[in-house]
């Protein structure tokens, strides 16, 4: 009845309602019907008074869902960092480990060999 999009402002409503209002007051109007037309005016801004105070609240309702989202996504991405990096750091204690152990671990093995190959059945002999 106001003539304005979903998006109208409150300013928006109170200002068509007013110019509204001018053409169809009782007072300013001859029309039978002026009365009930100015009521019918009155309820169409309550409601769409009612509308901007709903989409206000759905709207900050919905930026705090998303700044929680956004700070959810942060705190898994620092988690991912997180995780790459102390798979990073094991795979390099593991090649360091690998560097340090080869050589022990080739000698004991060789060592091991060598005996297996001087001993019969299970016991040695020259």
């Amino acid at each position: 009845m106001l003539g304005l999009p979903p998006t109208a402002s409150r300013a928006d409503v109170m200002n068509s309602w007013r110019q509204l209002l001018l053409k169809v007051h009782p007072d300013k109007s001859d029309a039978e019907d002026a009365t009930e037309r100015t009521q019918q005016l009155n309820m169409a801004k309550e409601h769409a008074l009612a509308q901007i105070v709903e989409r206000d609240a759905f709207e900050a309702a919905l930026a705090a869902q998303r700044a929680a989202h956004a700070a959810y996504m942060a705190i898994l991405e620092k988690a991912r960092k997180r995780e790459i990096e102390r798979t990073r750091e094991m795979r390099q204690r593991l090649a360091d480990r690998e560097k340090f152990m080869g050589p022990i671990r080739d000698a004991y093995f060789k060592r091991k060999d060598a005996m297996r190959a001087t001993m019969k059945n299970g016991k040695m002999y020259k």
